[in-house]
């Protein structure tokens, strides 16, 4: 595959389907959508052994929504307040292969207002979260399928494993803009791809030597990265990656046996066998894609969600790679190794020198300056275009909102409470930026919400949070005055803290102080 590829985040970028009409005895969601959750607990349970040993997703409550319509339980211990048991065995909706299973019903109020694959604490409970595939523009069936197994995995995993910790904050610390580190991320994935490629019996030496490759590439790129940024690339793989990589065994095992009947019958075109088969090697496609630089994201081939979103098949491809030379690796991931020293280790844990050996033997054989050159071009634009991110806060139209927490927080970090690890970007030692979401804080005593567009700088420094809203500034002065800082909201900044001020601060710019308790 070549050229440029790309994706649109899922949970960024499906629109919500209508809802108008629906009756009131209608289900809030597909009762396709449960057959596909239902579907998923069948296989894992069958095959927990092949996809991973220990992993019961039978045992995860689940939740089917479809965002302010409603949405349904499933084998929930303590349904929360809200949710209503339905009596299944009189509901004509509920397919007969499920009119056993136990269900609570809400509408008109759901976890989330968009579509969100994830996994979330409801009743004291953790609890795996779908969306239902009618909420979605366009569902793609298979896709649905897989996001139960993955994200399956990850209410489970969190509870069960003891995973190798990182901090998502570090992401914006990755040196995507050093030419190097991309050229050698580039060998790295070449490496990676064809030792996964070679699987037959008579190629087990070619695949050990492109793991060495990889591995020396990867150590030679890492040795110009800081460690935090290591250490979240690590954790990266490890969560992501490794849910993708049970994913992609189901995919496999739904690729040879097919689904059950019950599915195939409600959603025709999933009896294709082909639909899975091909999964694995969309997932190769992406990782060559993503280690050239040429994998769009939300419509660029730069910045956080295109870093972030890597780990995603390096660490399931890496997971498949150690399936031929480490038997006993997922048993040690669970105690907290990392993908890459399982690799080492499984690989006799060959010498640095051995490795840099290897290493110049590639370089010279791929023509590593001219893949810098490369990857120098590629660079000047992913600066350029970091620039004017940043600049729609500083530069950009709107009344600019300086917002002073030092009152409430006077040193140390600043993490928002709700974010996207897809929109972080690194401005400077001490500031950054989030984006593509409304970014929430909690301070003691105050809360508040960033608009979603452009985003809000953080500076740990200065200690204040800074964006733009579409609102003349006297407009926004006169809010908070009038609020006392409490319930302000306005043009996508929402702020309740008591007793802030704000003052005119320039042409175009005001100034909001929050204070302490009096």
């Amino acid at each position: 595959m070549s050229g440029t590829t790309g994706v649109s985040l899922l949970f960024v970028s499906f629109a919500l389907a209508t809802s108008s009409g629906r009756s009131a005895d209608e289900l809030p969601v597909d009762p396709a959508s449960l057959l596909l959750w239902n579907e998923a607990v069948g296989l894992v349970t069958a095959h927990e052994a092949e996809i991973w040993p220990g992993y019961r997703l039978a045992e995860i409550p689940a939740l089917v929504t479809h965002p302010k319509v409603g949405e349904i339980l499933l084998r929930h211990p303590q349904p929360p307040a809200g949710f209503t048991k339905m009596d299944v065995a009189k509901e004509p909706a509920i397919p007969e292969a499920l009119k056993s299973e136990p269900m609570w019903i809400r509408r008109g109020t759901t976890v989330f207002d968009i579509p969100q694959e994830t996994s979330t604490n409801l009743g004291g409970t953790v609890t795996l979260v779908v969306t239902d595939r009618k909420a979605l523009e366009s569902a793609d069936d298979a896709w649905c399928l897989g996001t139960v197994v993955h994200e399956g995995f990850h209410a489970w995993a969190g509870t069960r494993m003891k995973m190798a910790p990182s901090n998502e904050m570090d992401l914006s610390d990755f040196p995507d803009l050093d030419p190097e580190v991309n050229a050698h991320l580039e060998l790295e994935g070449r490496a990676l791809e064809a030792a996964v490629r070679a699987d037959a019996a008579d190629a087990a030496d070619e695949a050990e030597e492109q793991l060495l490759l990889f591995l020396a590439e990867r150590l030679r790129r890492r040795a110009r990265m800081p460690a935090n940024a290591i250490a979240w690339e690590d954790g990266n793989e490890l969560n992501e990656g490794l849910a993708t990589y049970v994913e992609w065994r189901a995919h496999d095992l739904w690729g040879k046996q097919g689904v059950g009947a019950p599915l195939a019958a409600a959603l025709p075109k999933l009896a294709d066998k082909k639909l899975f088969a091909e999964r694995g090697e969309q997932i190769l496609l992406k990782l060559r894609n993503l280690a050239r630089g040429t994998f769009i994201v939300n419509g660029s081939e730069f910045g956080p969600a295109t870093v972030r979103y890597r780990g995603y098949d390096f660490g399931a491809a890496l997971g498949r790679a150690l399936d031929r030379v480490a038997a006993d690796w997922k048993r040690e991931v669970a105690r907290g190794a990392t993908l890459t020293d399982l690799l080492r280790a499984a690989l006799g844990a060959p010498a640095d020198a051995e490795l840099a050996e290897r290493a110049d033997a590639y370089e010279k054989e791929a023509d590593y300056a001219a893949l810098v050159l490369a990857k120098q071009g590629k660079a000047k634009d992913a600066l350029a275009e970091r620039e004017r991110r940043i600049a729609t806060v500083t530069a950009g139209q709107g009344t600019l909102v300086v917002i002073d927490f030092a009152a409430l927080s006077k040193s140390g970090p600043v993490a928002p409470s709700s974010y996207t690890p897809f929109g972080i970007l690194h401005v400077d030692d001490h500031r950054r930026m989030f984006f593509m979401v409304p970014v929430k804080f909690d301070f003691t005593g105050a809360r508040l919400e960033m608009p979603e567009s452009p985003g809000v700088i953080v500076d740990e420094s200065a200690r204040t949070l800074t964006t733009r809203v579409a609102l003349a500034p006297q407009a926004l002065i006169d809010a908070v005055t009038k609020s006392d800082g409490h319930a302000v909201a306005a043009a996508g900044l929402k702020i309740d803290a008591p007793h802030a001020t704000a003052t005119a601060d320039g042409e175009n710019a005001i100034r909001i102080a929050l204070k302490g308790a009096r």
